[in-house]
């Protein structure tokens, strides 16, 4: 009875371990040298307390084979200090640069490996750790104790690497260390459990409560570090995302803002002309160039965020001033050299809290966009662009139309360029998703009743889905609404926008009225 629960909590440890190694790979970092050391960790204990079940089962009298038992006990006694090895590999990765001596520790560490490996190997010729007798009872030889105490001496080494580290730190950091010290301290206090109780899984039980350990407090929390640190980073730049600079902003608003705070705002320029004439690749390139350069002129002294396409603003902290940065960004952007693009084109500007000492947040912003946008005006005038004549050319084609939104119909969403406020009533079917706007548009009597079902079935999302994804470029829907004079005819046009995609189906949807419809 004793043996079969011997066998049967050493499976019942490696179907636990090998949940956490299933949970490890879910949420693996190929990048992370943790991650990695981590399973392969839990994948050795896993292999240890299956092979620690079937020693249980060997030596069950029942089963009674003395060779086949003899067999799997020499490999137990290699595995165990394998087992440490590895237990010193993980800490040795965990901890990082903060060990020292590194090589000195894994020879330390090899060198009991060999040691033991020779005992094992002498053993099969002559009894040195360990006999198996003709009833398949284990027996104790002169160097059994020597043999045990030889991994114990590995786990030792690893628990004063740790403790020494773990005192050298405070706060969070030292909790961490300290969670390592009790993953080292766990196989050895069961390790002397087992010396006292040979016929315990006790081995198991240390790699069970050791993994478990850094399953908990170190492999879970460094996952969700990650998932924190990848919703506020942009994933194309690596530089912080919109959502950080507007969480920022919030605490910005709760506190007073310091006197050394320099705000600037960066805009990459003829990033669309890139995207047109050269593809999104090049685009991509071009937006991590620019994005580079930004963080190694600025990133010593503050934080870089990405707002947009081609829209970065830095926050820094410095007694410089603002326009030793901007040099030094323009530096930066002069060595640049891409491979599909030559040259990076940035427009800069920035306002300093020491020069505008009432200013909150949003208005030294505005003075740095101001700043940015008289840079960006030099820069097409230099190229022989009239920006002021296109923004002219731009609003007088937005004033032909009553209503234009950007459309995402994959996120059934919308972002309103232009309408008029009215449009958001019930009575119109208002709604902040665009397929039920669009329904309920038509359903509240807005539409003609001819043209109603035609309009229905064009503007639904299942349709406009499809109709895009076959490859047209734009669709125009005309149909009778109505206003305060009667019925008008309207013209109703979607296109898709420069970032559409299959997988992330944008466009533009433009509204317009074509004249007073006659009733026959």
């Amino acid at each position: 009875m004793e043996q079969a629960l011997y066998w049967i909590a050493s499976l019942t440890f490696a179907i636990i371990l090998a949940i956490f190694l299933w949970h490890a790979y879910t949420y693996k970092n190929e990048a992370s040298p943790v991650d990695k050391a981590y399973r392969i960790l839990v994948s050795w204990c896993v292999f240890f307390c299956l092979q620690d079940a079937l020693w249980g089962i060997a030596a069950m009298p029942e089963v009674g084979h003395p060779s086949l038992l003899f067999g799997i006990t020499t490999g137990f006694h290699i595995f165990t200090v394998i087992t440490a090895y590895v237990w010193l590999h993980f800490v040795l990765v965990y901890l990082g640069s903060e060990i020292h001596h590194k090589r000195l520790y894994r020879a330390l560490v090899l060198l009991a490996v060999v040691f033991q490996t020779a005992l094992v190997i002498r053993n099969i010729f002559v009894p040195t750790i360990f006999t198996i007798g003709p009833n398949n009872e284990y027996r104790c030889e002169a160097f059994r104790q020597v043999a045990f105490f030889n991994q114990y001496f590995i786990y030792v080494l690893i628990g004063l690497i740790t403790a020494i580290s773990a005192l050298s730190k405070k706060g969070d950091t030292r909790k961490q260390y300290a969670a390592v010290f009790v993953f080292v301290l766990a196989p050895i206090l069961c390790g002397i459990f087992q010396f006292f109780f040979p016929n315990a899984p006790f081995y198991a039980v240390g790699y069970a409560v050791g993994c478990t350990i850094i399953h908990v407090f170190i492999a879970s929390r460094e996952h969700n570090d990650r998932l924190v640190l990848a919703s506020t980073t942009d994933e194309l730049t690596q530089v912080y995302n919109r959502r950080s600079y507007e969480e920022d902003l919030k605490r910005y608003e709760d506190h007073p803002i310091e006197d050394d705070l320099i705000l600037f705002s960066v805009d990459l320029n003829s990033l669309k002309q890139v995207n047109d004439t050269l593809g999104h690749l090049a685009g991509d390139e071009l937006i991590q160039g620019a994005s580079l350069c930004i963080t190694n002129a600025f990133s010593a002294s503050g934080k870089v965020y990405r707002v947009g396409g081609d829209e970065f603003i830095v926050v820094v902290h410095s007694d410089e001033s603002g326009k030793k940065y901007k040099d030094r960004l323009e530096n930066e952007v002069d060595q640049w050299k891409g491979q599909r693009i030559k040259e990076i084109s940035l427009s800069v500007g920035y306002a300093a809290k020491r020069d505008m000492p009432n200013a909150s947040l949003m208005e030294l912003k505005k003075s740095a966009d101001q700043m940015m946008y008289h840079d960006k005006e030099q820069y097409y005038k230099s190229k022989g662009v009239d920006r002021r004549g296109q923004r002219e050319a731009f609003d007088a084609v937005c004033n032909s139309y009553t209503k234009i939104l950007k459309v995402n119909l994959t996120a059934d969403s919308y972002g309103i360029i232009k309408m008029n406020q009215d449009e958001k009533t019930e009575q119109k079917g208002f709604s902040h998703k665009i397929s039920e706007w669009l329904h309920g548009f038509g359903k509240s009597g807005q539409v003609h009743a001819e043209d109603l079902d035609g309009y229905l079935e064009k503007t639904s999302l299942e349709f406009l889905l499809s109709y895009f994804t076959k490859g047209n470029t734009s669709l125009s829907i005309f149909y009778r609404r109505l206003s305060a004079d009667g019925y008008r005819r309207v013209m109703m046009e979607m296109i898709p926008s420069d970032d559409y995609t299959a997988e992330n189906q944008t466009l533009y949807l433009y509204v317009k009225d074509i004249g007073a419809a006659h009733e026959s």
